[in-house]
């Protein structure tokens, strides 16, 4: 066994550890994102009433933003990098 490979057999634990805990932190910063997205959706839709054109900017430039974080996340979660891996 070559250098590399018992670097990487040594380091081995230490990914899973990394692989773990970013899936931890996606799963806390995806769980307040959804909500905030749902409230958003309510708002949008006029559900809680009448909007005014000035509201309704707010809450698209509100609703790019949780899409922005939403792609981050997804970004940071390996289980979402290992999907789009597998898909092609």
């Amino acid at each position: 066994m070559g250098p590399g490979a018992a670097l990487r057999e040594a380091l081995a634990p230490l990914d899973e550890d990394g692989t773990a805990l970013l899936a931890a932190v996606a799963h806390q910063l995806r769980t307040p994102l959804t909500s905030v997205a749902g409230y958003l959706e309510l708002l949008g839709d006029a559900m809680l009433g009448p909007l005014t054109a000035d509201q309704r900017q707010v809450l698209e430039t509100m609703g790019g933003s949780v899409q922005r974080l939403s792609e981050l996340i997804d970004e940071l979660d390996p289980c979402v990098e290992r999907e789009r891996a597998d898909q092609g």
